[in-house]
C-alpha cells in the first residue's frame, strides 16, 4: 500500500477522534451548563424570607387614655407609617426622619363628642370601619397617591375620607363592621345580647332613572347561648362569619334577592375551644380562624352533597402560636397571613403551601400589625407605643416542595389535586405549581415518540 496514502488516512483518524471526542465533550459540558442554568434560576424559588427592621420610633403615650393605638398601615414605599388613636387621630410619620409628617382628625359621624371605640380593617386593604362611642359607624378611607412632578421627583400625598355613616344606635353594640360595594351599603353589629344585626342600605333605581335609598334590616340569632367571640365580614358584605366560645362557626348570606339566612353550622373544633379571630383570605374564598390554643386554620367550602351545596371544612393548617391568637391581617395581594398571638409574637404565613415565612418579634410584646400592599413591608405597634417597620423580603411564598410534587388542596377544588395553572385573568388568583403534571407529560411524550422511532 502507498505509504503516504497510509498517513494521510491515518491523520484523518487521528483528526476524526479528536473531533468527535470534542464534540462528545462539548455535548456534555452544554448539559452540565444547562443544569446548572436550571439550578440557578431556580434556587432563588426556595430561597427562605427576609425581613430587616427598616425604621423605629415612638408614636403614641401607651399609659395615656386618649393615645391607645386602635390601627396601624404602611405606604407600598415604605415611606409612611400611620396610626389611629383612641381620640380619633390619624398620625401620618416619615420613617426615613421618624418625624411626624401630619395630623388629621376623624369625623365623628353621631355626636361631636364620640370618640373611637375600634377599628377593624374593611376588607380592601385601605378602608376600615370605625365603631364610635355613641354606636354610630363609618367607613373610613386612607389613601396615598403616587404622583410624580415635571422633573419627575415622585411624591406621595395622602388624603383621609370617609366614603359611609351610619348613625348612632343604642344600646351601643358589642362590635360592628361595614362594608360598601355596587349601590349598597352594608352594617354588620354584634349586638349585647348576643344576636347579630345586618342593615342594608341599597340604591335603586325606578324606570325614569331616578334613584332612592332603601334600608333593610335583619336580626340574627342563630348562635343561641354559644357566646360569638369572632365576627368576619366578606368585602362586598354578602357573607357574614362568625366564630363562638365553644368552636363553632355560622356562616349566613345576605344576597340582594332575598333575607338573610344561615347557611350552615359548622363544629369546627371538637374539644370546643373558643374562636378568637376570623378573617377573610384575599379573594373572599378562604376563612382565617384563630382560636384560643394559638391555632390558626383556613376554610372554604367544599362540595359534600349531590345538590352541589358547598360546606365549609379545614383545608390548611399553618403556624401555631404559643398562646390565643388576637388578631389576624390578611395580605391584599396574595394568599399570605399575619397572626398576633397573646404573647406579641407575628407569624407570617403563606395558606396555600402552608409555609412559615417569618416570625416577627421586638424587644417588647406586638399589639398591632399592618401590612403593606405590596407585601414588601410590615408595621408593628409595640405594648410601649413603638412602632416598628419591617422590610420584607419575599418573592415566592407560594413555593414549597409540597405544591411542586404533592398534591394541593385549591380553592375552590373539592379534593387536593396534581394542577398547573401558573397564571389567571383575576388577581386573586392562586398560582398552581405543581410539576408532577409536566414530568408524567414528558415522559408521556418521550415514551410515544420512542414508540413511534422504533
Amino acid at each position: 500500500m502507498d505509504q503516504s496514502l497510509l498517513k494521510r488516512i491515518k491523520r484523518r483518524d487521528r483528526l476524526a477522534r479528536w473531533l468527535i471526542t470534542a464534540g462528545g465533550f462539548s455535548v456534555i459540558f452544554c448539559v452540565i451548563f444547562i443544569l446548572v442554568l436550571i439550578a440557578e434560576v431556580s434556587l432563588p424559588l426556595f430561597k427562605d424570607p427576609e425581613a430587616e427592621i427598616f425604621a423605629k420610633y415612638k408614636v403614641a403615650d401607651p399609659v395615656a387614655d386618649d393615645d391607645q393605638i386602635l390601627a396601624t398601615g404602611v405606604d407600598e414605599y415604605l415611606e409612611n407609617a400611620f396610626v389611629i388613636n383612641s381620640a380619633g387621630r390619624v398620625r401620618i410619620f416619615d420613617n426615613n426622619t421618624s418625624e411626624l409628617r401630619a395630623e388629621v382628625k376623624l369625623d365623628s359621624p353621631g355626636s361631636p363628642a364620640a370618640l373611637p371605640r375600634r377599628i377593624e380593617w374593611g376588607g380592601d386593604g385601605s378602608r376600615f370601619s370605625t365603631q364610635w362611642s355613641d354606636g354610630s359607624l363609618s367607613l373610613d378611607h386612607i389613601h396615598f397617591k403616587t404622583s410624580f412632578d415635571d422633573e419627575g421627583m415622585r411624591t406621595l400625598p395622602f388624603e383621609v375620607t370617609q366614603d359611609v355613616v351610619f348613625p348612632a344606635v343604642t344600646p351601643v353594640p358589642q362590635r360592628s363592621l361595614a362594608r360598601i360595594g355596587d349601590g349598597r351599603a352594608v352594617r354588620v353589629d354584634l349586638l349585647q345580647d348576643n344576636r347579630v344585626r345586618v342593615l342594608r342600605r341599597l340604591t335603586v333605581s325606578d324606570l325614569f332613572g331616578n334613584e332612592s335609598t332603601e334600608e333593610i334590616s335583619h336580626v340574627l340569632d342563630d348562635a343561641g347561648d354559644s357566646a360569638i367571640t369572632a365576627l368576619a365580614l366578606d368585602t362586598h358584605g354578602s357573607d357574614i362569619y362568625a366564630g363562638t366560645a365553644d368552636g363553632r362557626l355560622l356562616h349566613w348570606n345576605v344576597s340582594e334577592d332575598r333575607d338573610a339566612q344561615l347557611v350552615e353550622t359548622v363544629e369546627a373544633f371538637p374539644d370546643q375551644r373558643a374562636i378568637t379571630a376570623l378573617a377573610l383570605v384575599y379573594g373572599d374564598i378562604s376563612l382565617a380562624v384563630g382560636d384560643e390554643k394559638g391555632g390558626v386554620t383556613t376554610w372554604f367550602g367544599v362540595r359534600e352533597t349531590e345538590e352541589g351545596e358547598r360546606r365549609l371544612r379545614l383545608i390548611h393548617k399553618l403556624r401555631s402560636h404559643i398562646e390565643a391568637v388576637t388578631e389576624l391581617v390578611p395580605s391584599q395581594r396574595d394568599k399570605s397571613l399575619l397572626s398576633i398571638g397573646a404573647d406579641g409574637t407575628v407569624h407570617y404565613d403563606y395558606m396555600t403551601s402552608e409555609r412559615h415565612l417569618l416570625t416577627l418579634s421586638g424587644m417588647h410584646p406586638m399589639r398591632l400589625v399592618g401590612l403593606s400592599s405590596r407585601n414588601n413591608g410590615v408595621v408593628g405597634i409595640d405594648e410601649r407605643g413603638e412602632a416598628i417597620v419591617w422590610k420584607v423580603d419575599n418573592p415566592h411564598p407560594e413555593i414549597s416542595f409540597q405544591t411542586l410534587f404533592g398534591k394541593v388542596w385549591y380553592e375552590s377544588y373539592d379534593e387536593p389535586a396534581y394542577v398547573w395553572q401558573s397564571s389567571s385573568g383575576s388577581d386573586d388568583f392562586e398560582p398552581k405549581m405543581s410539576l408532577t403534571p409536566l414530568i408524567f407529560g414528558t415522559i408521556k411524550g418521550t415514551a410515544y415518540a420512542m414508540l413511534f422511532a422504533v
